[in-house]
């Protein structure tokens, strides 16, 4: 066998290798989160889709909004009134936000989360599908809502950076929360 074909076949073996080991690190980091958000919301969130920001706020509270709400979320006896929705698809640095939700080191998956009170929404939808994540007002929880209940997880690695990101953005106008 030539030299150069063997160049070449150890090239393709070294790409092939390379590849594989590609894929699994990033099913290992990324499989915990991927199995708490389900196939629907990890697809979702993962590949593009319109995405949706608004302000939750408890109903027969004062916010101080200039907005009607657009939308009213029953989680169990709680009504929340969704609030000063808008699009955030294009917003820059969104592909790290969606990266960030499916990174399982930015969880605390031992930690079980306390039901926070939810003030800030996501929803990530495509023409078929459509989930909505809550966040906690301080962004240390997040949530999936299923129905008329959430499934929440500790998200404390990553609250800071995610408060202060929606807050350059201006996905949510995260410098107050409501009382």
């Amino acid at each position: 066998m030539p030299t150069g074909t063997k160049l070449v076949a150890g090239l393709a073996v070294l790409a092939l290798t390379l590849g594989v080991v590609s894929w699994w690190y990033r099913f290992e980091s990324a499989h915990r989160s991927t199995e708490f958000w389900g196939p629907t919301a990890a697809e979702l969130i993962a590949r593009p889709s319109e995405v949706t920001a608004s302000t939750l706020v408890s109903e027969g509270s004062a916010d101080g909004s200039s907005h009607a709400p657009q939308e009213i979320l029953v989680l169990g006896p709680q009504q929340l009134l969704v609030t000063d929705a808008h699009d955030v698809t294009d917003i820059p640095g969104m592909v790290h936000l969606r990266n960030s939700l499916l990174s399982d080191g930015n969880y605390y998956w031992t930690t079980e989360a306390t039901a926070p009170r939810w003030q800030w929404c996501l929803q990530f939808a495509n023409k078929e599908e459509k989930v909505c994540l809550l966040f906690s007002e301080d962004f240390a929880v997040v949530g999936l809502l299923e129905e008329d209940r959430v499934r929440a997880v500790d998200c404390q690695p990553m609250a800071e950076t995610l408060r202060q990101y929606c807050t350059s953005a201006k996905l949510f106008d995260a410098s107050k929360t409501s009382e």
